[in-house]
């Protein structure tokens, strides 16, 4: 199963039964972004590409910004009451470049939630910290490139190019074996976003097959604007993709070449809602909360902010709860939820059969 193209939502029975009730909906997935620091500067990032920047006339982002440990924390607190499933930790910045990410993990984890993060991986980390991300449900990594000269191009590292790249992957394989030491099953990935790094495609695949990763994702540089047709790899993106995983894809190691993502970016009819806000948000290291992170950098898609209220008293809110009907997808930046809010309108519609089958869901399922 290719990780864009399962439609999770399916598989909530009883929060699509909820919805014919138009009963409240409790938030199943928060992603959260610990902080805005990171010690890359990808060439792709909103913040390090200028052109992308300018794009937006009100871009909510200074590079600096992080949680602080204890509203963190209390934030985990609150997640968990509210009845909140699962969490992701991404950014904007590099969620292991907060300083209070071991206690703010170990509050995660007695909390039973499940959880991932996206990461680069090129920091120094504790073995305490090796110990915690292998009891995640599952790690990204941001890898971009499989050679240190590649990676110093893309990834465009601040401090030592080739000492960050050897840290990242010495962390990998540590958590590779931590992970297999304490019987977790942690998924571990590399992603791998096409900008102008198609060299280093299968090299990319070939060095995470080497270090015990479990699959390469190969996602698309999608434009922030919607546009009338799918976007397109080039021929000899396609082509290294292609040779990739007839060399890698194995039982052990898949390749997973995202092109469904290349679809996100066509328009949808103006009737189409982001019912998907009403089931999941973000919240970035200011304490603002969006209706997703695809929304982050633009200030107007700001709903409220935890900074100064609980979650809880945000997310029942009555301006929380409206928002959605007034967010058109048309209207948003191209993201991969179009096919789930295709599914959620059926149901607000009230012209959708729920599936009799018992609810059986799998870690992953939470993760909408």
């Amino acid at each position: 199963m290719k990780i864009y193209e399962k439609i999770k939502i399916r598989e909530h029975k009883q929060l699509l039964s909820a919805i014919s009730s138009q009963e409240k909906a409790i938030p199943v997935h928060v992603r959260i972004e610990p902080t805005e620091i990171c010690n890359l500067r990808c060439t792709f990032c909103w913040w390090h590409a200028p052109e992308r920047r300018i794009s937006l006339d009100n871009v909510n982002l200074n590079g600096r910004e992080r949680l602080v440990n204890s509203r963190f924390l209390a934030l985990i607190d609150e997640l968990a009451e509210i009845g909140v499933r699962a969490l992701s930790f991404t950014g904007a910045g590099d969620p292991l470049c907060h300083n209070g990410m071991e206690i703010i993990l170990e509050r995660v984890v007695s909390k039973r939630f499940y959880w991932g993060i996206t990461s680069n991986m090129g920091l120094p980390l504790s073995d305490k910290m090796i110990e915690l991300l292998a009891q995640a449900q599952w790690v990204r990594w941001s890898l971009n490139a499989g050679s240190s000269n590649g990676y110093q191009i893309v990834n465009r590292p601040r401090a030592n190019g080739q000492k960050t790249f050897e840290l990242a992957c010495e962390n990998i394989a540590r958590l590779h074996r931590k992970r297999k030491e304490m019987n977790q099953g942690c998924v571990l990935t590399s992603s791998f976003i096409i900008h102008n790094n198609a060299d280093e495609i299968v090299k990319a695949a070939e060095l995470s097959s080497e270090l015990g990763v479990d699959a390469i994702a190969y996602r698309p540089d999608t434009p922030y604007i919607r546009q009338e047709t799918p976007a397109r790899f080039s021929l000899a993106v396609q082509k290294a993709m292609e040779e990739a995983k007839y060399q890698f894809n194995s039982e052990r190691f898949t390749v997973d070449i995202c092109d469904i993502r290349l679809k996100d970016v066509v328009s949808f009819p103006p009737d189409v809602l982001c019912y998907y806000a009403n089931h999941s948000t973000y919240i970035d290291a200011r304490g603002d909360m969006y209706p997703c992170c695809y929304t982050r950098y633009d200030a107007k898609y700001v709903i409220g902010n935890v900074m100064d209220q609980s979650f809880d008293m945000l997310w029942w809110s009555q301006h929380r709860q409206d928002y959605f009907k007034q967010l058109s997808m048309r209207e948003c930046p191209s993201c991969p939820h179009g096919r789930t809010n295709e599914v959620l309108k059926a149901h607000y519609d009230g012209c959708a059969e729920i599936d009799g089958r018992n609810e059986v869901l799998l870690p992953s399922d939470f993760f909408i």
